[in-house]
């Protein structure tokens, strides 16, 4: 079962974390404001994506063509992500970047990272879908990619129940609210307010 660590707990084998929550949740700010956490690599689709030579030249304003190029990252990253657990653990611990929404691929990854040797740590980020909705208005009038407002509202479902079903099979659990901007978790290091929206009890009681 899953359960919360503190800050004075250290695991001696390597973490696969699974990084998740939906469009605009804030999952790299948060997760370096986490001074507990500690890891070597970053797995995420959208490092291969914005790589892409037609990423910023075509594919912002091309929906078609961002699918294709969402599909072709999503392979590249599974590609690595095989290597990293035919490999097994040793070391290096990685940070999987996603919105979480895909139970049956977040399922298999857990499976896979424990039987490479991975203590599977989970960070959620959870936001309401009106915030998501904000800020993904704002990163669009900033240059960035605009997400299609039916993609946001079909995610928040879908990781919500990812969620209740991979709290249980995960190591460690941290669930974060970011909805106003400031980081409201269960880390005092934090120097924020150290209180969750919800507990995971009550999350997967919902």
């Amino acid at each position: 079962m899953a359960h919360y660590m503190s800050q004075t707990e250290i695991h001696t084998q390597p973490e696969f974390i699974l990084l998740t929550g939906n469009c605009g949740a804030g999952k790299t700010t948060i997760l370096n404001q986490l001074s507990h956490i500690s890891f070597d690599e970053t797995i995420d689709c959208d490092i291969f994506k914005t790589n892409h030579p037609q990423y910023y030249t075509e594919a912002l304003n091309n929906e078609s063509l961002m699918n294709e190029i969402h599909t072709w990252s999503n392979v590249l990253v599974s590609e690595q992500m095989t290597q990293i657990f035919d490999e097994g653990a040793s070391t290096t611990s990685y940070v999987y970047d996603s919105s979480g929404a895909n139970l049956n691929k977040m399922t298999a990854i857990i499976d896979d990272a424990k039987s490479a040797g991975f203590n599977v740590r989970l960070i959620h980020v959870e936001v309401a879908v009106g915030t998501s909705l904000r800020r993904n208005e704002i990163r669009a009038s900033l240059g960035g990619r605009r997400v299609p407002v039916e993609v946001i509202e079909t995610k928040a479902t879908q990781i919500r129940n990812t969620m209740i079903s991979i709290i249980p099979l995960c190591d460690d659990v941290e669930i974060y609210n970011n909805d106003k901007d400031v980081v409201i978790g269960i880390h005092d290091s934090l120097n924020l307010v150290s209180s969750l929206s919800r507990t995971i009890e009550e999350f997967l009681q919902e």
